[in-house]
């Protein structure tokens, strides 16, 4: 009885784990590809939640697919530039950035928008996403592979750039998070299906980008293979959510003209591009005013 070769059954399992991470991804867009027709391909081309969309869906295939030949190329032998490939292995943590970055707009639109867009609100996200991105970028620079670097470290190992990267990106999930959760409990919101549906999405998209982070951050620190399908499932998993998030917006009831209307909240200028929404802060003053005018 032979016995396999240990390098070549890790290729073959870390193969198939990152594989069924772009069949889920691939399962993903066929089964919401009607509601991206009539949802997201009707809007406006100035329309940045429509672009937004595009690219947490295509960028992402077209990595995975790329990722998948090079793996390939790499298992087979296929001659490669070693001066390439380094640089490939250290912008895969950019690549990440960029991914989690569609997702990270998402959920600072909506949290910009639950606030009616104050301004120390808006300096204060856009400072840590441009923070988040530049550690990526840093990162990737400073840890570039040394002479110990062969083609199978690109399909077998992260740079510890992710581990970094990971770190800053939850903490500015948890920043997100707590905002919202914030403004939730302070708020008269809670019966207000688009907040509700804000604030169920939004912890589920916490929870799934903290355990895929966390995961590829300890893989990556401890040195563990499996860091790269990590690495895999993490982009499927980003493009699904930031794509599901926005079509849950889109699904959002059209708000009808009711006879008191105060100041309203442009969520759909952010969100759905056609319609606006009442200002659920000033509705309950308005109503009592409309009952107290009705009273004899």
């Amino acid at each position: 009885m032979t016995l396999k070769d240990p390098g070549a059954q890790l290729q073959a399992d870390l193969g198939r784990s990152s594989g069924g991470a772009f069949v889920v991804l691939f399962w993903e867009w066929a089964i919401t590809f009607d509601e991206e027709v009539e949802l997201i391909w009707s809007k406006d081309k100035r329309s940045w939640l429509k672009w937004l969309f595009l690219f947490a869906r295509y960028f992402i295939i077209m990595v995975q697919i790329w990722n998948r030949c090079l793996e390939a190329a790499i298992k087979y032998d296929y001659s490669l530039n070693a001066n390439k490939l380094k640089a490939l292995y250290s912008c895969q943590v950019i690549v990440a950035a960029l991914s989690v970055s569609s997702l990270e707009i998402v959920l600072m639109a909506r949290v910009y928008a639950l606030y009616r867009q104050k301004r120390w609100l808006g300096f204060m996200l856009i400072s840590f996403f441009f923070a988040e991105f530049i550690i990526a970028v840093v990162t990737a620079v400073v840890y570039i592979p040394g002479k110990d670097f062969t083609p199978t470290t690109i399909i077998e190992h992260l740079p510890v750039s992710f581990a970094y990267f990971g770190i800053s990106s939850v903490a500015f999930q948890c920043i997100i998070l707590i905002l919202t959760i914030y403004k939730y409990l302070q708020s008269d919101l809670k019966a207000v299906p688009l907040v509700k549906l804000m604030m169920r999405d939004g912890t589920l998209a916490f929870v799934m980008l903290t355990i895929f982070v966390l995961f590829a951050v300890v893989y990556t620190l401890c040195n563990i293979a499996f860091a790269v399908t990590t690495y895999a499932w993490l982009l499927s998993a980003v493009s699904c959510t930031t794509c599901r998030l926005i079509l849950n917006m889109q699904r959002i009831p059209l708000s009808h003209d009711a006879p008191y209307t105060s100041t309203t909240i442009q969520f759909t200028t952010i969100f759905t591009d056609r319609i606006a929404y009442e200002d659920v802060f000033n509705s309950r003053d308005h109503g009592d005013s409309r009952h107290s005018n009705s009273d004899p």
